[in-house]
């Protein structure tokens, strides 16, 4: 069985191409600067779901993944078609 050419997904522009390379870039220089003010950061407080109002009960530890590997996993095909370009 063949795909039609409706379902088939319409590759990024160029354009729209280097306009989401610079969204990563500025999403990768907030990621270190988060992770340079972390560091600063008491383990204990990293882990309580408590320390920051912000988190919404959520530990600022529980959060990192999301924001950097996890992120990057779930968006891991896309990612590998934009380095093949």
């Amino acid at each position: 069985m063949t795909a039609s050419c409706e379902s088939m997904p319409v590759p990024p522009s160029k354009a729209e191409l280097l306009e989401r390379m610079e969204q990563e870039r500025a999403d990768w220089e907030r990621l270190l600067v988060l992770i340079d003010t972390v560091q600063d950061i008491p383990e204990e407080q990293l882990a309580n779901p408590d320390a920051f109002a912000w988190t919404g009960g959520t530990a600022l530890l529980a959060l990192i993944p999301g924001q950097s590997y996890d992120h990057y996993a779930a968006h891991l095909t896309e990612l590998r078609t934009l380095a093949d370009l």
